[in-house]
């Protein structure tokens, strides 16, 4: 990739696809990547290996019950400001999960003022909507006090439409902006596959794979901390911690779906994923693959379930 002017790369997640191990491991090695010509910002969150999550949510026209207003958004965006437009590097990369649920038309307006040509470019990681759907399910339990059971998450708050997604950013980007990819849950190499969407695989070529930094509880440990969320707790973290702890390797993976129905989960986005795929992905497939759990495994784990009777929970 060459040009004259800067390129700005906005990660917009999505969620539970590597973002957080992701995130660290890009603050960690923020040196090493401008030594690549990539500015990884320190304003807003990049520092503290959470992702510039202030600048994402400062873009949020209404912020979701089960997320954190942001603190100091005026500032953290005038942090970002300045160093964006003080850094001489060729690339600069912004990554949070938190602009998936952002205006566009509001963030292209921030770049717009700092300098009206900048290159940009959207990066968007996509996941099967079967697993994706578990995994957000898990973390909205474990860590935003969720007391939904799966089928009203799924049905008053999941997001299963990539389409439109890439569609809304691409309006406020422009065409070909928007530059998507499939998270692979089985063999996660994230760090390198975001440098490659760039277009800058020398630049994460010696970046370590990031480790899992976001664990999921399993389906005992889950069911249990559904159950608490519905109380006042002293110490919750510390409680949900020991409970993960605890945790044993008689207590199976949270998966809700057994082969027939995850496919059923995945076909009412059919149409959705088709056309994502074709114009964001290269390929027209209605299927997204990329799953953790092969249909076989995860049959193996539904039964597991259904033996210990954990679906009373």
């Amino acid at each position: 990739m060459t040009s004259d002017r800067q390129t700005i790369f906005i990660h917009i997640g999505r969620g539970k696809t590597g973002t957080t191990a992701l995130q660290q491991v890009l603050a960690d090695h923020s040196a090493a990547l401008l030594a690549h010509g990539v500015l990884y910002p320190a304003a807003a969150g990049g520092a503290q290996r959470i992702g510039h999550d202030t600048f994402g949510k400062a873009f949020i026209d209404q912020i979701p019950c089960y997320m954190k207003p942001p603190k100091n958004a005026a500032a953290a965006l005038e942090a970002m400001r300045t160093e964006i437009a003080t850094s001489r590097a060729p690339y600069i990369l912004i990554s949070t999960e938190q602009l998936e649920l952002a205006n566009p038309a509001r963030v292209r307006e921030f770049f717009d003022d700092i300098a009206p040509d900048f290159d940009l470019r959207v990066l968007f990681f996509v996941r099967s909507q079967d697993e994706l759907v578990e995994s957000e399910y898990n973390q909205l339990v474990k860590m935003r006090r969720l007391t939904l059971s799966l089928a009203e998450y799924t049905d008053q708050m999941f997001n299963g439409d990539f389409l439109k997604t890439a569609l809304d950013w691409e309006a406020a980007f422009g065409p070909g902006s928007v530059l998507g990819t499939v998270y692979d849950a089985r063999s996660p190499r994230v760090a390198k596959q975001i440098f490659e969407l760039m277009g800058l695989a020398d630049a994460g070529a010696d970046l370590p794979c990031p480790a899992s930094a976001n664990t999921s509880l399993r389906f005992r440990a889950l069911a249990t901390a559904r159950l608490l969320n519905s109380v006042e707790l002293e110490n919750r973290a510390a409680v949900y911690a020991q409970i993960q702890q605890d945790t044993t390797s008689d207590d199976p993976p949270a998966l809700f779906f057994d082969a027939v129905t995850a496919a059923k989960f995945r076909a009412r986005f059919a149409t959705s994923t088709r056309a994502f795929s074709k114009r964001f992905l290269g390929v027209e497939a209605d299927d997204l693959g990329g799953r953790r759990y092969g249909d076989a495994e995860r049959n193996t784990i539904r039964r597991r379930i259904e033996a210990l009777r954990l679906d009373r929970f």
